[in-house]
């Protein structure tokens, strides 16, 4: 089976198709605010090292749920289905670091930081944008 699949991600590779779990589709429902908040996620995660992309056909799919209580949710993670992301709060600061957030579980790390100065600490304040080596590794080729 390790092998199908190496044998798919190498022909989808000399194809020129985007990587699975890299690219991120804005889906229709996102507000403008939220589609910045998600650009500033996307670009924080470029900073680091990770080649993630904004792609039309983009596999980790961000959408809005204005009913949602909470910043954002992301499910799926990388158990064989693309990660779907919503996002219940897009103003500001908040905003900008619940996307950044959620995408990092998007693209790979599914625990939260028990540092509260952490980006994957599971509340946010807006200023807590540290990761660990750690978890970088998670998400770096």
């Amino acid at each position: 089976m390790p092998f199908v699949l190496l044998a798919l991600l190498t022909l989808l590779a000399a194809c020129g198709a985007e990587s699975p779990f890299t690219t991120v589709r804005l889906d229709a429902s996102l507000t403008p605010e939220c589609a910045v908040a998600v650009e500033y996620g996307v670009a924080f995660w470029q900073e680091q090292g990770v080649p993630v992309e904004i792609s039309p056909r983009g596999a980790i799919v961000v959408a809005f749920d204005g009913a949602l209580g909470r910043p954002g949710q992301t499910w799926a993670y990388r158990d064989g289905k693309a990660p779907r992301v919503w996002m219940g709060h897009c103003a500001g600061d908040i905003g900008r670091q619940t996307a950044a957030h959620e995408l990092g579980h998007a693209l790979g790390i599914r625990d939260h930081s028990d540092d509260p100065d952490n980006l994957m600490f599971r509340s946010t304040n807006g200023q807590n944008f540290a990761l660990t080596d750690g978890q970088l590794e998670l998400v770096t080729p």
